[in-house]
């Protein structure tokens, strides 16, 4: 239809990248109709989507805290932090680490949400811990989760203790994932708001265009990644 040949056209010099997450489900084992077999890959969807994104998972008995780890994360993304921590609370203690692990997540920025800063720093903590047990201490999960340590710190209003948080998580994406992975310019752009807090203008310039370049490369000029940098040059032109 028309909207989109629209899309294709304004896509026609850009590649677009997509990614899916999978449920699978077993005949015999988990299922012998369609029906069954059907709610039980959707189940294990849920599963999947619970340890990020472009995952696969099998059906398992534990479906159903996978799926209100789903619903949790849609609250947060829809501004919903205080019905999203209601999901999660009984989540914190799961004994499967792929639930336990992104509900410590959720819940800590829905509490960094509802402004319960102390709370979000006690979940960030036990996050920290279970991602360095699980995959040790320099992985890119570890980082990423020390990403949400040092934007706490900044909203704190301790960009000083942000920065060092900020630049390690950098130099561990850094050297695990290389320089031209989007989370890389993610952490380059979180980096950069510390070094603004903190009147370092000339570095923050500097890890915002690193950042843009990354994007530029990846998503193409219209890409709503380069634009916030974009932006953010624009503010710091400005001071």
């Amino acid at each position: 239809n028309l909207n989109c040949a629209t899309l294709c056209a304004d896509l026609a010099d850009e590649a677009p990248v997509t990614s899916c997450s999978v449920g699978i489900a077993m005949s015999p084992e988990d299922g012998v109709d369609y029906a069954e077999l059907m709610a039980r890959a959707d189940n294990a969807l849920y599963q999947a989507k619970a340890r990020g994104k472009r995952r696969y998972a099998f059906y398992s008995s534990a479906g159903g805290d996978a799926k209100e780890l789903h619903r949790a994360r849609d609250g947060l993304k829809r501004g919903r932090p205080a019905e999203a921590l209601e999901l999660l609370t009984p989540l914190l203690e799961a004994e499967d680490s792929a639930v336990r692990a992104p509900a410590l997540e959720a819940a800590g920025l829905a509490c960094h949400a509802l402004g319960r800063l102390e709370e979000s720093a006690i979940l960030f903590g036990r996050l920290l811990a279970d991602l360095k047990e699980l995959f040790g201490p320099r992985h890119p999960h570890v980082a990423l989760a020390l990403e949400n340590v040092a934007r706490l710190e900044q909203d704190r209003g301790r960009a000083d203790l942000a920065l060092p948080l900020g630049r390690d998580a950098l130099t561990m994406l850094l050297q695990t994932l290389g320089t031209e992975h989007p989370e890389v310019a993610r952490a380059r752009l979180n980096l950069s708001t510390h070094l603004y807090a903190l009147k370092r203008y000339d570095e923050a310039e500097t890890e915002q265009k690193e950042a843009l370049r990354v994007w530029e490369a990846r998503d193409g000029r219209r890409s709503r990644h380069v634009a916030t940098c974009l932006n953010n040059l624009g503010r710091l032109c400005e001071e």
